[in-house]
């Protein structure tokens, strides 16, 4: 083929050069594109670390939390159901060290006397794993309450003292009169021996047990005569609790006689030989 023109010719010629080479030239596969890529997101392998020691465990303490804990609760051990103190300190304490799995026991020496305003000195020992390691006094804050029962009405004498004409109510033990009741008493076997007024805490002066009969009224009286037995109606002339001895009257004839009171309406004679009828 012939040129009109060298520079047209010298041209072509390129050309036709550089589409041989890249005929003969393969395209690169996926792995030769990826391999650079993997081998920068490889991590390259640790150092072997050295073994680590085991720790041992913390050691504990006898704090003055645990102790104020153990004073209470020793004092709670000896309270009716009714009753419960609480108990806090500030004062200066240093905690008292102990092996992970020693055991630790509070021994209190003193009894529980505490002033108005609730201060009380605890007098206690500590043994631990048994061994006695002293003696401390330690100043308390305790606060002494007690459940009993208060009166929610105005109540007559006579009156049967049950809910909810009564009340439990939580008191502090100094503010209680003397011999209050507790709240976990059954008054339902009581009555009023005297009137109370609302919101009186009621105390064992103001109860008495309920009669299993009352004067004026209309009981059954067994009358045994050897193996002779007779029922008659009489009228009380008394209160009587069971066991009591009690004057009767015979509606019948009118004679007053007398009785063992043994349940509630019922009053028991017995008559020895010769005796005469009521």
């Amino acid at each position: 083929m012939r040129y009109a023109c060298p520079i047209l010719a010298a041209a072509s010629v390129v050309a036709l050069a550089a589409s041989a080479y890249a005929e003969s030239v393969a395209p690169p596969s996926l792995a030769e594109i990826l391999r650079p890529l993997i081998q920068r997101e490889t991590p390259a392998p640790e150092p072997p670390q050295p073994p680590v020691e085991p720790t041992k465990a913390p050691g504990r303490v006898i704090a003055l939390a645990d102790v104020v804990e153990a004073l209470t609760g020793a004092l709670n051990r000896n309270l009716s159901e009714d009753e419960r103190i609480e108990m806090s300190s500030t004062a200066a304490w240093t905690p008292l060290p102990l092996e992970p799995d020693a055991a630790w026991e509070l021994s209190l020496k003193n009894s529980y006397a505490p002033s108005y305003q609730g201060l009380w000195t605890a007098h206690f020992g500590i043994k631990i794993d048994g061994e006695a390691v002293g003696n401390w006094r330690l100043p308390m804050q305790t606060t002494h309450t007690r459940k009993v029962w208060m009166a929610g009405e105005s109540l007559g004498r006579e009156a049967v003292p049950v809910s909810p004409q009564i009340y439990t109510v939580e008191m502090l033990d100094a503010r209680l009169p003397d011999k209050a009741i507790a709240a976990s008493t059954d008054l339902s076997g009581y009555e009023l021996a005297r009137p109370v007024s609302v919101n009186r805490v009621l105390t064992w002066d103001d109860v008495r047990v309920r009669p299993a009969i009352r004067r004026g009224d209309i009981v059954q009286v067994n009358v045994n005569h050897g193996a002779l037995s007779i029922r008659m109606p009489a009228v009380a002339l008394e209160d009587g609790q069971v066991g009591d001895q009690v004057r009767l009257r015979n509606i019948d004839t009118s004679r007053e006689i007398s009785g063992t009171v043994t349940e509630s309406q019922k009053v028991n004679i017995q008559l020895r030989k010769n005796h005469e009828t009521p």
